[in-house]
C-alpha cells in the first residue's frame, strides 16, 4: 500500500508541475518556455519508464532466482533483493552457513547490483555477499 500511495503523491506532483510550467508558457509566451515544458515532459517520462522497467526486470530476476532453488534458499532470497540493509546481509549470512549452491545466482546478482548503485551501507553488504559466495 506504500508504493500505492507514494505513486499516487508522484503523479498528483508530477500533474501540478506541469500545469505551473504550461501556464508560464502561455504566459511568458516565448520558445524558451515552451522548449522548457517539452524537455521537462520527456525527461520525467524517462525517469518514470526507467524506474518501471527497473521494477518489471527486479521482479522477474527474483522470480528466476526462486524457480529451481531450495526451500532454505525460497526464505532468504526474497530477503537479499530487499532495500533494509542489516536484512540483506542476514540474509547473505545465512545462505552462506547453509552452503546454497542454489542461491549463487542471486547473490551474484544482488552482489553486482550493490557495487554498481552503491546505496547506504554498500560496503558491509557486498562484504556479507563475497564472504556467503
Amino acid at each position: 500500500m506504500p508504493k500505492l500511495v507514494a505513486f499516487a503523491l508522484f503523479i498528483g506532483l508530477l500533474l501540478m508541475s506541469i500545469g505551473a510550467m504550461l501556464i508560464l508558457s502561455l504566459l511568458v509566451d516565448s520558445a524558451f518556455a515552451t522548449y522548457m515544458v517539452i524537455g521537462s515532459l520527456c525527461a520525467v517520462g524517462g525517469i518514470v519508464m526507467h524506474k518501471t522497467f527497473r521494477s518489471l526486470r527486479h521482479g522477474r530476476m527474483l522470480r528466476r532466482a526462486l524457480r529451481s532453488t531450495s526451500p532454505q534458499a525460497e526464505e532468504w532470497i526474497p530477503m537479499l533483493y530487499g532495500d533494509y540493509t542489516p536484512y540483506v546481509i542476514e540474509a547473505a549470512e545465512r545462505l552462506g552457513e547453509y552452503r546454497e549452491t542454489t542461491a549463487v545466482p542471486a547473490l551474484m546478482h544482488v552482489l553486482e547490483q550493490t557495487v554498481n548503485s552503491q546505496p547506504p551501507g554498500w560496503r558491509e553488504v557486498s562484504e556479507a555477499l563475497v564472504v556467503s559466495l
